[in-house]
């Protein structure tokens, strides 16, 4: 497939199927926006945008996330969560997961 009919099928598309205000980048619509590292091996040479966006990208390349007009992730750092916080609260509710499984975890014994 083309790489704008698959970005439209990730964006658009489903959007206009739900009747969501979202979808692309228009003045009047809801939009979260993303920044891209693109200055990472995967990206080069840059013909196309489009094409490297839907082909080549990772979530490891974003950058930056802006959500409903708020800077969510800048960096590659959260802005409005404690990641540790997060990660340790993670870390004690699949332990107590896996002890009432009765599977042990060879990771966190």
């Amino acid at each position: 497939m083309k790489a704008q009919q698959v970005l439209d099928m990730a964006t658009v598309i489903p959007a206009k199927s739900l009747g969501l205000n979202v979808g692309s980048l228009e003045e009047g619509k809801l939009a979260d926006v993303i920044l891209l590292n693109t200055e990472l091996p995967w990206w080069t040479p840059l013909h196309s945008v489009i094409s490297h966006l839907v082909y080549a990208a990772r979530s490891t390349d974003v950058n930056t996330a802006i959500i409903n007009g708020r800077v969510v992730l800048k960096d590659g750092k959260l802005t409005t969560l404690d990641e540790e916080e997060i990660r340790a609260k993670a870390v004690d509710i699949s332990q107590l997961l896996l002890e009432r499984s009765g599977v042990p975890s060879e990771i966190l014994d």
